[in-house]
């Protein structure tokens, strides 16, 4: 057995407060479709018109986790991920990556 190369990978997360039906989303992403990197962004947007200031708020490098309502932002540093958040005003967190098993 060979062990999978890793790197550490700090993510900002970001959730705004908003709850959103997952069975919603799906139904509005019927009508809009969506583009990468999330692809129900728009429908999750559609659902909740407050979501697309929110992620304009974020600035760059933000993505809709799933079908929403956090984002996260992908960061080479724990320093980043924690520059990412410093200024916002809403529920956020810091993670590390956990490491593959094999």
């Amino acid at each position: 057995m060979r062990a999978l190369p890793w790197r550490p990978e700090w993510f900002a997360i970001a959730w705004p407060g908003i709850e959103l039906s997952t069975g919603d989303v799906y139904r509005a992403w019927d009508d809009v479709k969506g583009e990468a990197p999330n692809h129900l962004r728009r429908a999750a947007e559609r659902v909740e018109p407050r979501l697309k200031e929110f992620a304009r708020s974020l600035g760059t490098g933000w993505q809709m986790t799933g079908s929403g309502s956090a984002f996260f932002k992908q960061t080479d540093t724990e320093r980043e991920a924690r520059e990412a958040i410093a200024r916002l005003d809403c529920w956020t967190v810091v993670s590390l990556a956990v490491p593959p098993w094999a």
